[in-house]
């Protein structure tokens, strides 16, 4: 706000509006991080764990404050199966081929099942199981700005 020769007033919004953008996107960018991390331990927990528990431990955060944005990330290298267990598998085959068998006589091949896996959605549970309390954190009013 500046007074100008005449004795008027002068009001400049361009500065207060930024200004109270950054608080707000800073405010956002909190909420993010508090729900992103609820989301991965409710995760972590649902997350069925086999021998290595390589999936569990693949599960982390990643966060993109620009676009006000956040993600839980399931599967690295080691855990490379995360989509098999989160939809599931089709009936599957493969065949297993022939065998040698004394006096050169030749075994054919045959068909093998691998079988069904069944969906295990553990990330749509730990959205789900956590929904009150993400609308919770947003629907709360933004930190105190001063006008």
């Amino acid at each position: 706000m500046t007074m100008n020769a005449v004795g008027g007033l002068h009001l400049n919004f361009k500065d207060h509006v930024q200004e109270v953008l950054l608080k707000v996107y800073a405010d956002t960018n909190e909420k993010l991080a508090k729900v992103v991390k609820i989301i991965m331990h409710t995760a972590k927990a649902e997350c069925p764990v086999g021998r290595t528990g390589a999936l569990k431990r693949s599960i982390r955060t990643r966060l993109y404050p620009q676009e006000r944005t956040g993600r839980v990330i399931v599967g690295n290298k080691k855990a490379w199966y995360p989509h098999i267990v989160l939809f599931g598998t089709v009936l599957r085959s493969q065949y297993i081929r022939g065998k040698l068998h004394g006096r050169g006589r030749l075994r054919i091949g045959r068909k093998h099942n691998t079988g069904t896996m069944p969906p295990n959605n553990f990330m749509e549970r730990a959205v789900r199981q956590n929904e009150a309390e993400i609308r919770s954190i947003f629907g709360k009013k933004i930190k105190t700005i001063a006008v």
